[in-house]
């Protein structure tokens, strides 16, 4: 059971990440003017417009989105291994898969975005276990 429950509160802050580090994106690199962003044919429609800054700052949005979901998937669920990890990357690139159907995006953005998903739940999975910082740091010291 708390495992489903770090899982979800991984999903939400994974969520709350990507939307915060994406709306940081469009005020640095801000979408071409008059588009409703809310809009997914529009977007789909003036992808070329958007400034390359702006699609890589989109795929590290991803990548930290992702770290912080399994980080907080690992640690709530007190999980000992990657499992809660690898969910939440699998979720994570499910949600990836559905957006580049709905969205056309660049190929190299489909490819960097995937090993971002993949990247973020190892590493944040690998963060979540480090269960004693002191320990981890420890190089066999008899103190």
């Amino acid at each position: 059971m708390r495992r489903v429950l770090g899982v979800i509160a991984g999903l939400v802050t994974g969520f709350i990440l990507v939307s915060l580090l994406e709306m940081l994106g469009h005020l640095i690199f801000p979408p071409p003017d008059g588009i409703e962003m809310m809009n997914r044919e529009e977007i789909a429609r003036v992808m070329d417009e958007i400034p390359l800054g702006g699609l890589i700052s989109v795929a590290i949005a991803w990548f930290f989105g992702t770290l912080g979901a399994a980080f907080v998937a690992t640690r709530v669920g007190q999980d000992s291994t990657m499992t809660s990890a690898y969910i939440i990357g699998g979720i994570e690139i499910g949600f990836g898969i559905f957006n580049f159907v709905v969205i056309p995006h660049p190929l190299w953005l489909i490819w960097t975005g995937l090993a971002a998903f993949v990247a973020g739940a190892y590493y944040g999975g690998k963060m979540g276990l480090w269960r004693d910082p002191d320990k981890v740091l420890d190089k066999g010291s008899d103190e």
